[in-house]
């Protein structure tokens, strides 16, 4: 058994609009995936009342002893894990996709994506979304609209988790890093991954393995967040 890969991020979804009035509206805040020693879980989504829901990050694919496991679909996908595991499938417009392991290269297991950036060879989590950005346009439902800079403190969100990292041979090697945004980095050499930062909806690290005999678990995913910006 190799690494992990590491999970993707929750989908980001920006209305630059949305009239409302005074009365009381669901808001669901997903909860982070919870990571276990093989296949953790998916994010949970994000909603407010009648707009788009944002996809829960997909799992990363876990460390398996007889076969590869492909990372999960999800707002942005999970990475590929064990050798040659394959990253998921990422949604529309909300996320990017997880990389495929790269055990013969580094001996990492794939990325999580992040809400701008896929997965990275090396291991690397997706970027996620900087306040200020151009971003795809919710509220008209096409073309792009820039994310207000300083829209909460300059934040960057949805990051990617990284790939977690085998052992042998190169045991000091690290796992990767998770995705800016709060991606957490992959384990290295036995240690545990990384989980992501809660409130950003970052994909938490792959786990790693030491030898063949005994693995680690992943990080679990960032609970996400919901922002209502209003004039007063």
């Amino acid at each position: 058994s190799h690494g992990g890969g590491g999970g993707g991020a929750g989908g980001f979804i920006y209305y630059n609009q949305k009239p409302v009035t005074a009365q009381g509206y669901v808001i669901t805040v997903g909860e982070g995936g919870d990571a276990t020693y093989n296949n953790g879980e998916n994010g949970g989504d994000s909603s407010f009342a009648g707009l788009t829901t944002a996809v829960g990050g997909g799992r990363g694919g876990g460390v398996d002893t007889t076969s590869n496991q492909n990372g999960a679909n999800g707002g942005s996908s999970g990475g590929g894990g064990n050798d040659s595991g394959t990253g998921g499938v990422h949604t529309s417009n909300q996320g990017y996709t997880g990389s495929d392991a790269t055990y013969g290269t580094n001996q990492l297991a794939g990325a999580g994506g992040g809400a701008s950036q896929i997965g990275q060879a090396a291991g690397v989590g997706g970027a996620g979304r900087t306040e200020g950005a151009t971003v795809y346009n919710w509220t008209a439902g096409s073309g792009t609209v820039t994310f207000p800079a300083l829209f909460k403190t300059g934040t960057v969100y949805a990051g990617g988790g990284g790939g977690g990292k085998w052992g042998d041979p190169n045991p000091s090697v690290d796992g990767g890093a998770g995705g800016v945004g709060g991606g957490g980095a992959g384990g290295t050499a036995g240690n545990a991954g990384t989980p992501g930062t809660d409130n950003f909806g970052g994909g938490g690290g792959g786990g790693s393995s030491p030898s063949p005999a005994a693995s680690t678990s992943g990080g679990s995913g960032g609970n996400g967040i919901v922002i209502i910006r209003y004039a007063v």
